[in-house]
């Protein structure tokens, strides 16, 4: 919470303690009322009070009818309630505690009730959020007319009132972001108790509007492999393990509550298994909330079912689950996803995690606000499963010209079963997930020596058929740059797994081996019959070449912006 906020929350209290112990001014210096005095809300961001100039309005609970001062700051107030809220004011200060009530002048027990301060826990719960809400919902309040304010930016101003004490009401209708109530007394004489606390100023109370204002309503996070990154690199065919976290926001103000968070999942990832959902490290009860799943879109929605409305809802704040979602209290949700080979599409293996929840007091079961959620680093980023891609590179015996045609199998290390791939129209080669179809397990290389792959990472064994029968091993590592969030894939050859060190190291990027064997293009040398001289001494020669010879695996470095 902002310094200055924290101040305009506390003046409401300071106000209220020091209204009650100065019944009367007995100050030598008494404060000029004759004047009009302002009333400020104050949200975090320009645009808050757009469209409320017509909808938030301030109604005169009780004016002052004198004021005392000393050294510029009040020392004390008299107020008289107004006739037409008596009843109801006086309901309000028992409803928040006030042990003696007046009902011929019920306001000032009222403002002997602490109002919120730094320390009210969570923010705008102190004993005045029930006089507020008893207020709020009385139909003779509801039925004055109230000041209107001018909106500017971040602030909302109700200029011309009578000086006095006031309840702030917000009367959005269903569908629009509203406000809880606030209660406010204005300067008097222009001064205040204390000038660093101002009279007459207060915190919008929206979530939506001023979350930082103690509203505790935070984006939801969505970890890959955990609940700290929000990327990880990952082959088609892995199973991802998502952690998805949830602060449960300040319910301040609200008769009931609806929470919920929606998942879309891209066409590159299929949800799998049983969401385990728990809160503040407990498991929650099944009756307490309902997994719906329609396609790749994950939705959970809190609470107990409310069917004192209609339609009925789940409601956060109806019977037990009020206990278990208090504000402030953990979401966890984890799950796993399968990889499948269309997640090498442009964002196609992303999530976008998003809250759903109640933005208005005056409807809360009626629609909800959003508030969309991503990485635990960096929220305005998607969760994202990183693909890798490589370049297999074979060359002649000179170790760099390209050669076509020559065939490889690809295997995890300590399997025997080659890996299976789609070729693709470019002649580039997906590893497949297990529904594909017409897959292949030999990849050959393109007239210019190139073997593109796509949905890799980690360990890959190479194997070459046939020609010079290379075996090595690669390590693919897909990351993201955090510098510009790209995604970064690179290779490197293990070179304890290099049979007839066949590949080297090149450099960061590039290993190479050669691949081209002796005898007619797509022959290999050693399996014609040698009838003569002369083919003897030439399968001397390419053995010869052979025990020199290298190849290439130029691994290239991809960025794809995400």
């Amino acid at each position: 919470m902002h310094a200055f906020a924290r101040a305009a929350l506390a003046a409401a209290a300071a106000a209220a303690a020091l209204f009650a112990v100065a019944p009367a001014a007995t100050a030598a210096e008494a404060v000029d009322l004759s004047g009009t005095e302002t009333i400020t809300l104050t949200a975090s961001h320009a645009g808050a009070f757009d469209g409320k100039a017509d909808t938030l309005k301030a109604v005169l609970l009780g004016r002052y009818t004198s004021a005392a001062a000393r050294d510029g700051r009040l020392t004390g107030v008299s107020v008289a309630t107004e006739p037409a809220v008596k009843d109801t004011v006086a309901r309000a200060a028992r409803a928040a505690g006030a042990a003696k009530v007046d009902d011929a002048n019920p306001l000032a027990a009222l403002l002997a009730v602490a109002g919120d301060d730094r320390g009210t826990v969570p923010a705008w719960s102190s004993r005045l959020r029930a006089a507020a809400e008893t207020l709020n919902t009385d139909k003779d309040v509801a039925g004055r007319p109230g000041a209107v304010g001018r909106a500017d930016g971040s602030t909302l101003t109700f200029e011309g009132l009578t000086p006095g004490y006031y309840l702030i009401r917000d009367t959005t209708p269903a569908g629009r972001t509203g406000a809880i109530p606030m209660l406010v007394g204005t300067r008097a004489g222009g001064l205040s108790f204390d000038p660093a606390s101002p009279l007459g100023a207060v915190a919008y109370k929206s979530l939506a509007d001023n979350p930082d204002q103690g509203g505790d309503l935070k984006p939801p996070t969505k970890g890959v492999d955990g609940d700290k990154a929000g990327a990880a690199g990952h082959s088609v065919g892995d199973t991802v393990r998502y952690v998805i976290r949830q602060s449960v926001p300040n319910t301040t103000g609200y008769a009931g509550y609806r929470l919920e968070l929606r998942d879309v999942m891209g066409a590159g990832l299929d949800p799998a298994g049983t969401p385990k959902v728990t809160v503040d490290g407990r498991t929650l009860d099944a009756g307490l909330y309902e997994y719906t799943r329609d396609g790749r879109t994950l939705t959970w929605a809190f609470g107990a079912v409310n069917d004192a409305v209609s339609p009925a809802v789940r409601d956060i704040l109806k019977g037990d689950a009020a206990a278990t979602f208090k504000p402030g209290a953990q979401i966890r949700i984890e799950y796993t996803a399968v990889v499948n080979s269309d997640a090498v599409r442009p964002g196609a293996a992303q999530n976008t995690i998003e809250l759903g929840y109640s933005n208005n007091p005056n409807a809360w079961d009626k629609g909800m606000g959003s508030l969309p959620g991503g990485s635990p680093d960096d929220t305005s980023r998607p969760t994202e499963v990183l693909l890798g891609s490589a370049t297999l590179h074979a060359t002649g015996a000179d170790g760099r010209t390209g050669v076509g045609g020559i065939v490889v199998q690809i295997a995890r290390p300590g399997s025997d079963e080659p890996l299976k791939w789609i070729r693709n129209p470019d002649g580039s080669y997906t590893l497949a997930d297990k529904d594909d179809k017409d897959t292949v397990t030999e990849l050959t290389s393109k007239a210019d020596g190139d073997i593109i792959l796509h949905g890799v990472n980690g360990q890959l064994q190479v194997t070459q058929k046939g020609g010079t029968g290379a075996d090595f091993r690669v390590t693919v590592n897909a990351g993201r740059d955090p510098a510009t969030g790209q995604t970064v894939t690179t290779v490197t050859l293990d070179t304890g797994h290099n049979r007839n060190n066949l590949a080297r190291q090149a450099d960061a990027e590039t290993v190479s081996w050669t691949a081209v064997a002796g005898g007619p293009a797509g022959h290999d040398g050693g399996g014609l019959a040698n009838t003569g001289v002369t083919w003897a001494a030439a399968g001397a020669g390419a053995a010869a070449l052979l025990a020199a010879a290298g190849a290439a695996l130029a691994v290239t470095r991809r960025r794809a912006g995400r």
